[in-house]
C-alpha cells in the first residue's frame, strides 16, 4: 500500500493516546505509541521502531524517497504534540526526542552502507612521541586489535630504547624504520626472532643507501636482564634524529 504523505496521519483528537495511521480512504491501518516510537526512512519506506524493536509490518511505503523523508518529519511533529505536555512537566526538552531522526542515524540490520569516518583515539606517549596500534575488522564485522604498531620519536640525540614489548606477544617481528636529521635520511628493516622462554634473540638489519650521512644512528635488538622483554635499541653517536617505526608481529 502506498500512503499519501499529506493524509496518512489522522489528526489527533482530544483523548487520543496513540497516533493513528490511515490509508487513502481514511481507514485506520495501524496505531503507534508516540512515547516509545522512533521513525526512520530508507529509500521510499518509513520504518517505525517501538521500544527499540522494529516490526516489519509497521512499514509505510510512499511514492518517493523525498515523500518518505517528509513523512518522518510529519510523524515527529505529531509525536511532539503528544509529548510536549508530558516532557515539559518533567523539565525535559521535547525537541531532543522528536527531531533529527533520519536515515543517517542508524544502520539497517539486514545490510547497509555507512559513510564517513569511524574514529578511534590512538594511544600516545607524552612529550611528542607517538605510539599507535592499528585496528582491523574480522570476518564477522567486529572491530579487533591489529598486529601493527606505529611509533615515532622526535629529537633523539642520545641512545635510547625506541620500542619494547613482552616476549610472549609473539616470537618474531619486523621493524620498518626511517631516520631523518635535516638532510640526512635513511630507511631500512630490522627483523628479529626469539625464544619464548630462553635468552637467545637473533636479528638482522638491512638498509637503503643513505642520503648524505646517517652514520650517527644504528639499531640493535636485545632482551632485558630478566628475559621478559624484546627491545629495539637506537644507538646514537651524533645528530638529532626523528625516528619513525612500523612494527609488525609475524
Amino acid at each position: 500500500m502506498v500512503y499519501n504523505v499529506n493524509t496518512f496521519i489522522k489528526p489527533p483528537a482530544s483523548g487520543d493516546k496513540v497516533i493513528f495511521i490511515v490509508n487513502n480512504n481514511g481507514i485506520v491501518t495501524m496505531s503507534i505509541d508516540p512515547y516509545s516510537s522512533t521513525f526512520f526512512h530508507k529509500s521510499k519506506y518509513v520504518y517505525i521502531m517501538t521500544d527499540g524493536r522494529m516490526n516489519i509490518n509497521n512499514t509505510l511505503e510512499f511514492e518517493t524517497s523525498q515523500y518518505a523523508l517528509d513523512a518522518v518529519a510529519r510523524l515527529n511533529d505529531t509525536k511532539r504534540l503528544f509529548m510536549n505536555n508530558v516532557l515539559s512537566e518533567c523539565g525535559l526538552d521535547p525537541n531532543y526526542y522528536t527531531t533529527g531522526q533520519s536515515d543517517a542515524r542508524y544502520v539497517n540490520i539486514i545490510g547497509d552502507t555507512m559513510t564517513g569516518d569511524l574514529t578511534i583515539t590512538p594511544l600516545s606517549f607524552l612529550g611528542g612521541d607517538t605510539y599507535e596500534r592499528n585496528t582491523g575488522v574480522d570476518s564477522t564485522g567486529k572491530l579487533i586489535i591489529g598486529n601493527q604498531f606505529r611509533i615515532e620519536k622526535i629529537d633523539v640525540n642520545t641512545s635510547i630504547f625506541v620500542d619494547s614489548f613482552l616476549k610472549t606477544e609473539s616470537y618474531s617481528c619486523v621493524w620498518f624504520y626511517s631516520v631523518k636529521d635535516g638532510v640526512n635520511l635513511r630507511t631500512g628493516q630490522v627483523s628479529a626472532i626469539w625464544e619464548d622462554g630462553g635468552s637467545e634473540i637473533v636479528f638482522s638489519h638491512t638498509t637503503t643507501n643513505s642520503i648524505n650521512n646517517t652514520d650517527g644512528v644504528d639499531f640493535i635488538v636485545d632482551s632485558d636482564g630478566g628475559n621478559t622483554y624484546v627491545r629495539l635499541f637506537a644507538n646514537i653517536t651524533n645528530g638529532n634524529w626523528k625516528v619513525r617505526i612500523l612494527r609488525i608481529f609475524i
